[in-house]
């Protein structure tokens, strides 16, 4: 008889019902198991230990349902999609992860069923499937390309931006699958997305930031750039720079604080260094701008992204030398 922890091993992650009764539980057994916070179902017939699944982020817990609901499917499938992103790590808006995406390799009609999405579509299967941990899966490329053409500008951004980041290569790609869809629908938002498509952004929110400077006519900054002061000592690496602006501008994250936090430090400690980080930042001639996630979002962006032109004047008034002047 298998073991539960085998099982659970074995599949990377879950079990099923089956394999449950295979190993000696009963449904009664199961639905205390889960009425004890000992298991979590994620599915119908699927199981996930309470401890793995309360150690896994919003994207590792999509991408080992999508592993549990392949591990129960008839023909053949390979995940794809926002399912396949959440199994590279890839970022994604929140709202695209709650349907499992699957795409169809037989001859199965598309359907929604139980929570997943069956897609039928042509492929490459030389280019644009591969194997990875044990599942047949989009590629990274294909993966961002998919997402960015079905979701919202904003999510295409994301997403592309954090493929990027895993792997600059996949831009090449990404261009050739710009210049074979177009004939596909929702085409000129993923090639919006991708003359956006940054992998040097750090995170989901300055990629969303940036859609939003797009969108309000605010000219593309670049991004981690390396601000000097009169030595030659490097004072800060700032988010956004509109360097002949002479402004600069930061995405400030939930979790950015935490994230930096130095050895023993608290995050008022953190918060404290990153005031006298901006000041050094300001002494070299720069205005600066902050937002958070919440400033990006429709009640208030048309506020932040008016601040912000408005501070990009007054940075280029006080800190531009006029020609006239020199």
């Amino acid at each position: 008889m298998t073991s539960m922890e085998g099982a659970v091993d074995a599949n990377g992650g879950f079990i099923t019902r089956g394999q449950a009764l295979d190993c000696g539980m009963t449904d009664r057994d199961l639905a205390r198991a889960v009425r004890e916070r000992q298991l979590v179902r994620i599915r119908h017939g699927l199981f996930v230990p309470a401890d793995i699944h309360e150690g896994l982020d919003d994207l590792g817990r999509h991408a080992l349902l999508a592993r549990a609901v392949v591990a129960i499917q008839r023909g053949q499938v390979a995940v794809c999609g926002p399912s396949a992103a959440a199994s590279y790590g890839v970022e994604l808006l929140r709202s695209d992860l709650d349907v499992v995406h699957l795409l169809r390799l037989d001859s199965v009609s598309v359907r929604t069923l139980a929570g997943v999405k069956h897609h039928v579509m042509a492929i490459d299967r030389e280019l644009d499937l591969v194997h990875r941990d044990g599942l047949l899966i989009t590629s990274l490329a294909r993966t961002a390309w998919d997402v960015a053409r079905t979701s919202s500008l904003e999510g295409g951004v994301i997403t592309m931006d954090s493929a990027l980041r895993i792997e600059p290569g996949v831009l090449a790609r990404l261009q050739e699958l710009s210049a074979e869809s177009a004939h596909l629908p929702r085409v000129r938002a993923a090639r919006t997305a991708l003359s956006l498509a940054d992998g040097r952004a750090a995170n989901g929110g300055e990629s969303y930031a940036r859609v939003q400077f797009y969108r309000h006519h605010i000219p593309m900054p670049e991004l981690q750039v390396s601000i000097l002061n009169e030595s030659g000592y490097e004072v800060g690496i700032v988010d956004f720079a509109w360097d002949e602006d002479r402004h600069v501008a930061e995405y400030d994250g939930r979790s950015k604080y935490q994230r930096f936090l130095r050895p023993g430090e608290s995050p008022a400690d953190a918060v404290f260094r990153e005031k006298r980080r901006e000041d050094d930042i300001r002494r070299t001639g720069r205005g600066m701008s902050r937002f958070v996630w919440s400033d990006l979002m429709r009640a208030r962006v048309h506020h932040t992204m008016a601040k912000l032109r408005e501070d990009l004047r007054q940075s280029r008034r006080l800190y531009v030398r006029s020609p006239l002047a020199s």
